[in-house]
């Protein structure tokens, strides 16, 4: 097996650490704005952040988001299949030794499974994940540039049109309002094209997609996240997206820095 090194590991450990951070600190502050923050509630919002990361490898992803970032995945040791939900819930927390020191992460370097103290403890092991398989068929066409101006218009007017219920619906409560301007603009565009619809609702609705630059496959959460943060240009000069009117694909400037494109999405018979 192609067990993952302490680096590798140390590396996916502080992205997920910031994250909790910027989760349980940030968000329930920015929440309150200033008013008193609710003990209640920051220890519930902090035991839903705990859950989801007890549960991620349980999921798909097979791992945390900073495992999955470095293409990790965590396993039952001695066979390699998903671990179960009892493995997850004390790996977990025989890790939260790593708040106090990072000694537990030292056994990685020295054990025949590369396994930290909460891997013996709970018997799982983590893997590099296997490269994908290239497809020998052709690239899907870009899709045409003019129905991409339409598709994010769409987005626009979902978007707004969401954030706008949401705060008519709550009385224009601050934490609803927030929490809807934080799906609707982080968390929809950046994890939509991750989905089985591979892109926005405007670009499904156009037939377009979003597809890895050099294979047919989808992009990964690691494209996602580039992708959607240097969209954020556009913000000091939005004539950077038409970049994509002079570029073979169709690229604008997020797609280039991610390497990915707009595809032309096939009908359900080629099994995109």
């Amino acid at each position: 097996m192609n067990y993952a090194n302490i680096g590798e590991r140390m590396a996916a450990f502080l992205v997920d650490l910031l994250l909790m951070y910027l989760f349980i600190l940030l968000v329930p502050i920015t929440l309150y704005a200033g008013r008193p923050l609710s003990t209640s509630f920051f220890f519930i919002f902090t035991g839903l952040i705990v859950l989801c990361y007890i549960l991620m490898p349980l999921t798909p992803l097979e791992g945390t988001i900073g495992a999955y970032i470095f293409k990790l995945k965590v396993v039952k040791a001695h066979d390699g299949s998903r671990i179960s939900f009892g493995q997850a819930v004390g790996r977990f927390f025989v890790s939260l030794l790593h708040f106090l020191s990072v000694l537990p992460f030292i056994t990685v370097h020295f054990t025949e499974k590369a396994q930290a103290v909460h891997d013996m403890a709970a018997g799982t092991a983590v893997l590099r994940k296997s490269p994908d398989v290239q497809s020998s068929e052709p690239l899907p066409d870009a899709g045409k540039f003019y129905y991409r101006i339409p598709a994010v218009l769409l987005d626009v007017i979902i978007i707004v049109s969401v954030i706008l219920y949401i705060a008519k619906l709550t009385d224009e409560a601050l934490w609803a309002v927030l929490i809807s301007e934080f799906v609707m603009i982080i968390l929809y565009p950046m994890l939509m094209p991750l989905t089985k619809m591979k892109g926005t609702i405007g670009l499904f609705i156009f037939r377009l997609r979003v597809a890895d630059e050099k294979s047919r496959g989808n992009i990964s959460f690691k494209q996602a996240f580039i992708r959607y943060f240097t969209i954020f240009v556009y913000c000091a000069s939005p004539l950077l997206y038409f970049l994509f009117l002079f570029k073979n694909r169709s690229q604008s400037v997020h797609d280039l820095a991610a390497h990915t494109y707009i595809a032309q999405a096939r009908s359900k018979s080629a099994n995109i």
